[in-house]
């Protein structure tokens, strides 16, 4: 299916002409997990720091909602900071309750879930990479502001367009992303469904993330955030950056069919949830031989759709003489931990699919 990618030049924003049904999505067969991806968690580290930011209450919050909570990583470690918590997520029908007794989890979609406590009682609202996700984001956040008190604290994150575009990953557009934020699209959207914000910060080794805290406003007119780098959401620099991209994938195409007709087993490196989108821009990708991962639980498995076993990587060393492939991207600090760990063990030949890092 055609997605199509639809960009406003006002206000900055992107988005999917045509998505696939959320119910399709995030089911069972969801695997996206928190907890069990380290960049994920880095990211969740690096949100909680600035998100407590904007709390000046030292007292416990009452209440804190986490929308789109996934396996309820960053709840748990709010846990101290709050009398209750509650999660909600479709995928946690998936899933067993949590010992923790302050943590309430709701398996839904939000626009299903009533919460019924007074508006005070509620003093922090987070959603983290949950928004992208959201093909209605306007009437999602009105009901995320109808939760609270004029004085509660919201707190987002999601991927950002402008390093997107920067970086030349528009592999990162894809069926699971509706929605393309920048600062200015940001901005603008809060600014008309009346939200004050507070605090904007960038994550730039974690899909470019925004961070953005906010809240109720008491003040008809503010002030809209311009974009740290204007230039970057011009239609001619996206269309030239995207010119960049397509390079790249058929320069790797090229390098790697090359270098399997040379050696004949070529590897890749990373089992990465997002392969598979890497591998429809590199369709040859598809040949290698095998991809090493240093995650056990990943061992012996493989992607559906793309029948090429995961090996363990603590069994680099006997297979330096090949080429191998980095095939976890998405992340810049995952990418640029497995380049360190193929040249410490003297792979000789390190086949880089993506330049920016």
């Amino acid at each position: 299916m055609d997605q199509f990618f639809h960009f406003c030049r006002n206000c900055t924003h992107g988005e999917l002409q045509n998505i696939i049904a959320p119910e399709l999505l995030y089911n069972d067969s969801y695997s996206t997990r928190t907890s069990k991806s380290e960049s994920a968690q880095r990211s969740i580290d690096v949100f909680q720091k600035f998100l407590l930011g904007d709390i000046r209450n030292t007292n416990l919050l009452n209440t804190v909602i986490e929308i789109g909570c996934n396996d309820t990583f960053l709840l748990k470690q709010l846990s101290s900071k709050a009398k209750n918590l509650i999660g909600i997520d479709p995928i946690l029908k998936y899933t067993e309750n949590i010992s923790d007794k302050k943590i309430t989890l709701i398996g839904d979609f939000f626009e299903n879930v009533s919460i019924n406590l007074p508006k005070n009682q509620i003093d922090l609202v987070i959603c983290s990479q949950t928004l992208e996700h959201i093909e209605d984001p306007k009437t999602f956040v009105m009901n995320a502001l109808e939760l609270g008190h004029d004085e509660t604290i919201f707190a987002f994150q999601f991927p950002g367009l402008e390093s997107l575009v920067r970086d030349c990953r528009f592999d990162q557009i894809h069926h699971q992303h509706y929605n393309y934020f920048s600062v200015k699209s940001i901005s603008t959207f809060l600014n008309d469904l009346g939200a004050e914000i507070l605090n904007i910060g960038i994550d730039n080794y974690h899909w470019g993330t925004i961070m953005v805290t906010f809240k109720k406003a008491k003040k008809a007119k503010l002030q809209k955030l311009e974009s740290r780098e204007p230039d970057l959401l011009t239609k001619d620099y996206i269309g030239f950056q995207y010119s960049l991209f397509t390079g790249m994938m058929n320069s790797s195409e090229e390098i790697v069919s090359s270098r399997i007709k040379h050696y004949e087993n070529v590897y890749g490196y990373g089992a990465a949830l997002m392969l598979p989108l890497l591998k429809y821009h590199i369709p040859v990708l598809g040949d290698l031989k095998a991809i090493f991962d240093d995650d056990p639980n990943k061992i012996g498995k493989t992607y559906m759709n793309y029948d090429i076993p995961i090996t363990d990587g603590a069994n680099l060393a006997k297979y330096k003489n090949y080429p191998i492939v980095v095939t976890a991207v998405n992340s810049k600090i995952n990418y640029r931990t497995i380049i360190a760990k193929l040249m410490n063990n003297e792979v000789m030949d390190i086949i880089t699919p993506v330049v920016f890092m």
